[in-house]
């Protein structure tokens, strides 16, 4: 009797030891992620950790009769330099070369009558005869066959706005070459030039200028060289 139960006993601790050895089928090893889809994680974790001082610290200036064209350019000067500049930041320096300019002499500000809009500094307009070289080949196309296009209805001048976020040293000085008048409580009574019409003069003739080559952003990695070697006295 004591021999049978010696070989139940020892079958039934094999079998015992049998199912310990057997692996629970929900607890698996967890496998790393692949190399590709980490990089595209970090890429947009990257892209989400965009610098948003700039946007804080200088409030949006809306202006209007800024032709969608010179809208575009900017956008498209800005995205060039891909997350280094935003396109307030393109506007500001554009915006402060063009007054440097005003100032100069370079170019002036000359008010004609138009018969919708009264004085103003693009009479009828922002026509073809007005558009600014620059405008007619930002984006240049390739010769393929002419689809039939369906027309869209054009926006008016006025209703054509931007709006960028400039340092309010800078909205001052627009303000100045506007002529704006502001009666004791604040209010604006009058403006010798449209304030959007001045910024597209303005922002028209920086534009040209940076397609032409006199005018260039500065990279700021070139730029903190200069500081670091004007710190070791190189020049």
């Amino acid at each position: 009797m004591a021999r049978r139960s010696m070989k139940f006993n020892d079958t039934l601790d094999f079998k015992q030891t049998s199912e310990e050895a057997v692996p629970d089928s929900e607890a698996q090893v967890e496998r790393p992620a692949p190399v590709v889809e980490r990089l595209r994680t970090a890429q947009s974790r990257k892209k989400r950790e965009r610098e948003r001082s700039w946007e804080k610290a200088h409030p949006s200036k809306v202006y209007r009769k800024v032709p969608n064209e010179i809208r575009d350019a900017i956008t498209q000067i800005a995205d060039a330099w891909g997350y280094t500049y935003t396109t307030s930041q393109v506007a500001q320096a554009f915006l402060e070369y063009a007054l440097m300019c005003f100032r100069r002499g370079d170019f002036s500000l000359d008010l004609e009558l138009d018969p919708r809009y009264g004085l103003t500094l693009m009479p009828g307009g922002w026509s073809d005869e007005k558009k600014p070289i620059w405008a007619e080949n930002l984006t240049p196309k390739k010769n393929q066959p002419k689809k039939p296009k369906k027309k869209k209805p054009k926006t008016p001048l006025h209703d054509q706005v931007v709006g960028y976020r400039l340092t309010p040293e800078l909205v001052e000085e627009i303000e100045r070459v506007c002529e704006t008048r502001r009666g004791p409580d604040g209010r604006i009574i009058r403006r010798t030039y449209h304030d959007g019409e001045v910024v597209a003069r303005f922002l028209a003739h920086a534009i040209e200028a940076y397609n032409s080559g006199r005018l260039s952003l500065k990279d700021p990695a070139e730029q903190g060289k200069e500081q670091e070697y004007e710190q070791k006295g190189w020049f």
